[in-house]
């Protein structure tokens, strides 16, 4: 049996979730790679014009309809989706290991937060309240009520790609909203997963959508059509600020873009809470997040016992036999794991991992560099072929 087959990917393969159901793409082929191994675990169809425009037309045609249910009956359908999601987490956790790459046990975790989404914003639907104004003259009163926008095009990034589809869907449907997403080309799978359950939640046709293919191509022109009332985005900081030069009209928009998340060890600091933190936040999900930590600076008198420290809780301690592995995210005990693109961005050379920097004066400078690397010791074969990535923390970068 394929990996394809096992993990679900062969399901969505060439498929397009258009007005309800899954449809087979016209457009070109890509490749969508297993990050840990390098092997193609399925194709996505780059959405055509035509399928873009029959997208946004199913979510505006159901716009109405889904607008106009009481948001009881909104809430209602989003408990469903969660409870489904829940139930199915296992198997999507699989799916979304052979796509993104991170250890399934971590992918599971995601999708369980998923599923909260879902109960949290179907509570919030009920709770979507106007104002009473009292005005300035005698026997009035302005009334403030909050509607839905209409349709919503979605753009997600790879690294979390359950949960933040996840926060656009369920805030959008809360509210009345329809969406079109556009997942990052890596991780489309998930995504579609995702709106297969919508459908088995009976969740309207229309209301969810699911286009693949290329952003600067579909994304953008989910930027530029008219029929889109809002766009919601998380990705770098450049393409935000590309989206918003970039749209034709005045249009709503929620951009979360890139983060900078420095430590600061200080001398009276606790050492192993540091050090704990500092490993977790720095390497989980391969450092691919946006609030991981990119860089530490350690004060003088900690920051010998810090680095020290740091590097076994990072690599193990030989000294003890104990050691970091690289492995295949797919079995449960796993933790370290290849980083899902291998495009890491010019103002960091280095994965965004953690960066010791010794702290001196006022002046900030730092003297010889040094690295804890690990070295010389074999890839395992499951993962020899993708993209091998050792835990690394260089100290004294400048």
């Amino acid at each position: 049996m394929t990996e394809a087959a096992m993990t679900g990917a062969a399901t969505f393969d060439g498929a397009l979730f258009i007005d309800g159901a899954l449809r087979p793409g016209s457009g070109a082929r890509l490749a969508v790679r297993n990050p840990a191994t390098g092997a193609i675990i399925g194709h996505i169809a780059a959405a055509t014009p035509g399928e873009i425009d029959a997208a946004v037309a199913a979510a505006r045609r159901a716009f109405p309809g889904w607008a106009a249910q009481v948001p009881k009956a909104r809430a209602a359908a989003l408990h469903r989706l969660g409870d489904l999601i829940a139930a199915d987490a296992t198997a999507m956790a699989r799916l979304m290991t052979s796509e993104q790459g991170k250890p399934v046990n971590e992918a599971r975790g995601e999708i369980l937060k998923l599923a909260e989404a879902c109960h949290f914003y179907a509570e919030e639907a009920t709770r979507v309240m106007g104002e009473i104004v009292p005005n300035d003259a005698p026997g009035f009163q302005s009334l403030v009520a909050r509607e839905p926008i209409g349709v919503v095009g979605a753009i997600t990034p790879w690294n979390y790609p359950a949960e933040l589809v996840g926060w656009k869907l369920c805030a959008s449907l809360a509210a009345g909203c329809t969406i079109v997403i556009k997942p990052a080309e890596l991780t489309p799978f998930t995504a579609l997963a995702i709106a297969a359950k919508t459908a088995e939640a009976g969740i309207p046709a229309g209301v969810v959508n699911v286009l693949t293919g290329k952003g600067a191509v579909v994304g953008q022109a989910l930027v530029e059509h008219p029929d889109v009332d809002k766009i919601a985005f998380t990705g770098s900081s450049e393409v935000g600020l590309h989206i918003q030069r970039s749209c034709p009209r005045i249009k709503r928009l929620s951009l979360e873009l890139g983060g900078n998340c420095p430590l600061i060890v200080t001398a009276s600091a606790d050492i192993a809470a540091a050090v704990k933190g500092a490993a977790r936040r720095s390497f989980r999900n391969c450092g691919q997040i946006c609030i991981a930590i990119n860089r530490i600076y350690a004060a003088r008198p900690v920051y010998d016992e810090f680095v020290e420290r740091l590097g076994r809780a990072v690599l193990g301690d030989p000294e003890k036999g104990r050691r970091r592995r690289m492995r295949s995210p797919l079995p449960t005990g796993s933790r370290t794991r290849p980083p899902t693109s291998g495009r890491w961005p010019r103002r960091n050379r280095w994965p965004r991992r953690a960066r010791i920097f010794r702290t001196r004066s006022a002046a900030g400078r730092a003297s010889s560099r040094a690295a804890i690397r690990r070295r010389g010791r074999p890839m395992p074969p499951a993962i020899s072929s993708a993209r091998p990535c050792w835990p690394t923390a260089p100290t004294r970068c400048w």
